[in-house]
């Protein structure tokens, strides 16, 4: 402390020696006492100020000192601990190794270190697959849905772990299934067995599962299987691989062919029958009508669907929920097929009744003509009614040509001839139409989106509801364009 006021008090007078060595040697000489005296009192007072500003930033730095030098007393006390019996203290030196050696006996003896009870956590071995297969079929290497699978550890430690919220469950794939049970073993107390079953909890990951082996059709794929908790933070190690099979029985391949059959019935039926045809009277001369474009998009509509909900049983074993949109897509494809069949049994029905009109009144002009062409015949040169009977003949000549024409158009529309199903569905009399290359087009894209997710997921695509209404509106604009279309 005594140290620092020094070095204030010479701070202090340094500066008073600066100031007046300045005033005194290299100040300028100015006329008059008063002046000097003056420039004395400034200098004086500006000397003061400085003074104070330095002394209060030493004052702040002196106690920063003390603050330090208080804090490190301990240490420097504990540091003089090594005094002889006679009071003075001897240096830690190699030269007195006797003082290093009493020092740490006396600094052991009076300040012994606590005793650590904290003894260090075992260290355990993560348990692993000892051996994973079908109950039914100890030696397979393969499973399928249905089946009960056998998981043997190890250790029993891991499945002593799982809790309601996070309990022991199977991974497939290193995706937990959700609705599937652990259940023990009889006589096994570190196994545990499995029922594999297809639910709603668990779609999602069956649908990867499923997927990856459409995608990878003929390729002995491997699926992992361990068992572990629901969170992932304990799951055996070294998973084992099973191969999981696509159909898994013969009532799933008997499904899978019905469904294939189904498809294949249809496009035969609509092809050498009249079912997929556009309405109207059978032609005489043996040839099938045009393929009508409503009839066409609702047939693929229900085949499809009816397959998609064969394939997913026969694969899964569990009749699927039929979406919203599946019902939709059915639903517009069969309205557009009605509403074009309403619209051509009009046609047909007006048709029908012009034809018979038509047809009576070519009779009655037939007969007409007929007669007065034989009383022109008999009637005598110079007979006053021969131009009447001439010019009644005339006429009804005229009426019946118009008639035949009227007749011949009648006839033409009666059912087209078939041209074949891409130019039937895609044209009318003037050629390919916009409207109805318009439909044809998004329910091809709806179909590809709808099978892609059928064999890419093992789901029934749901449609929202914006791309379920444009099919909407191309089906109504279709119908619309077709209340005055004509075939060709």
């Amino acid at each position: 402390m005594k140290n620092h006021l020094g070095a204030m008090c010479s701070v202090a007078a340094a500066l008073v020696r600066k100031e007046f060595l300045f005033w005194f040697q290299g100040a300028p000489c100015t006329p008059g006492p008063s002046a000097r005296t003056l420039r004395l009192g400034n200098r004086v007072r500006e000397i003061k100020i400085e003074i104070t500003m330095r002394l209060r930033s030493r004052t702040l730095a002196v106690l920063v000192l003390i603050f330090l030098e208080a804090a490190l007393a301990p240490g420097r006390a504990s540091a003089n601990q090594g005094a002889g019996p006679t009071g003075a203290v001897q240096p830690k030196t190699a030269a007195n190794p006797t003082a290093v050696a009493a020092n740490s006996t006396a600094a052991a003896t009076s300040n012994p270190a606590p005793a650590n009870n904290t003894q260090a956590p075992p260290q355990t071995t993560p348990a692993k697959i000892v051996s994973v297969h079908p109950q039914d079929a100890p030696d397979s290497k393969q499973f399928a849905l249905g089946n009960t699978i056998v998981v043997t550890l190890d250790d029993a430690a891991l499945l002593k772990k799982g809790t309601p919220t996070n309990p022991m469950g199977l991974f497939l794939d290193g995706s937990f299934m959700n609705g599937i049970d652990a259940l023990p073993v009889p006589n096994a107390p570190n196994a545990l067995q499995f029922h594999l079953q297809y639910t709603a909890a668990n779609q999602d990951a069956w649908s990867q599962l499923f997927g990856r082996k459409m995608r990878t059709f003929g390729v002995d794929e491997k699926v992992l299987i361990t068992v572990g908790l629901k969170d992932g933070s304990s799951v055996a190690e070294d998973p084992y691989s099973l191969t999981l099979k696509f159909l898994p029985d013969g009532w799933a391949k008997l499904l899978l062919g019905l469904s294939i059959a189904l498809a294949a019935a249809t496009w035969m039926l609509g092809r050498h029958s009249s079912m997929l045809r556009d309405s109207g009277a059978p032609r005489t001369d043996g040839r099938l009508g045009t393929y009508s474009l409503g009839r066409t998009q609702m047939a693929l509509w229900f085949v499809t669907i009816v397959f998609a909900f064969l394939f997913i049983y026969a694969v899964t074993g569990v009749a699927p929920p039929i979406t919203q949109g599946a019902l939709v897509l059915m639903g517009i494809g069969a309205g557009t097929a009605l509403g074009a069949s309403a619209i051509d049994q009009n046609n047909q029905t007006a048709s029908s009744t012009s034809l018979v009109q038509l047809t009576g009144e070519q009779l009655s002009l037939q007969n007409q003509i007929q007669t007065l062409a034989q009383q022109i015949a008999a009637a005598p040169p110079g007979d006053p009614n021969l131009a009447a009977l001439q010019g009644q003949q005339q006429t009804a000549t005229q009426r019946l040509q118009a008639v035949n024409a009227q007749l011949a158009q009648t006839r033409a529309l009666q059912v087209a001839a078939s041209g074949g199903l891409i130019e039937d569905i895609l044209t009318d009399i003037n050629g390919v139409s916009f409207h109805r290359l318009q439909i044809v087009a998004w329910t091809l894209v709806l179909w590809v989106l709808f099978l892609s997710s059928l064999f890419g997921k093992l789901t029934m695509m749901d449609f929202d509801t914006t791309q379920l209404t444009l099919l909407g509106i191309s089906g109504g604009t279709y119908l619309g364009f077709k209340l005055n279309e004509k075939q060709s």
